[in-house]
């Protein structure tokens, strides 16, 4: 055998011996399992429509300044200026 195989043997042996141990890598297996159910919910319905609402924002104050006859920087990226 290898040593991975033997690693994997005696880990397995020691999990059917200690209780703790298959309730302890139950637990940690299903707060993985959460994660990685809330952490893209969080991204797609949460953080998603926000970054909508705030580019939505962003380009009716453009439109309102534009409209107006005012050339004012952009909110994020205003200090870079391609046209002088």
């Amino acid at each position: 055998m290898t040593k991975i195989q033997d690693f994997w043997i005696k880990i397995k042996t020691k999990i059917q011996q200690t209780p703790w141990l298959t309730l302890q890598l139950f637990l940690t297996a299903l707060v993985v399992y959460i994660i990685g159910i809330v952490v893209p919910f969080i991204g797609w319905f949460v953080i998603l429509p926000l970054g909508m609402v705030v580019v939505l924002i962003f380009a009716i104050l453009g439109i309102i300044n534009a409209a107006g006859g005012q050339m004012k920087p952009l909110p994020v990226i205003g200090k870079f200026q391609i046209i002088k």
